[in-house]
């Protein structure tokens, strides 16, 4: 015999459904390369074996202290990519063979 009514919450906590957290991006400094003239920058994505060219912005914004502007040139980095810079997608290809990527 119960002496304490069952209540709508009671029932409820059996069938109980918990949200996840979404999990937090970290962001670490991987490294920087020189932009070499004429050349494209790659990226090799190591799952799909897929050469594609990498997403690059361009920032620009003026100085403060000379008042002059100042360009920046920022890759999208992307996990499980690897990124090179070359002339055309065949020796981006050529240079991944070299490393033992592809």
């Amino acid at each position: 015999m119960k002496i304490i009514p069952e209540t709508a919450q009671a029932a409820s906590e059996g069938t109980r459904v918990e949200l996840q957290q979404k999990k937090q991006h970290e962001y670490k400094f991987v490294g920087k390369q020189r932009k070499v003239a004429g050349h494209t920058l790659f990226e090799f994505d190591r799952q799909t074996k897929e050469i594609r060219p990498a997403e690059v912005r361009h920032i620009a914004y003026i100085d403060a202290g000379t008042g002059r502007p100042v360009y920046k040139n920022r890759a999208e980095i992307k996990q499980g990519c690897f990124y090179i810079q070359a002339l055309n997608a065949k020796n981006a290809a050529k240079k991944l063979r070299k490393l033992g990527m592809l």
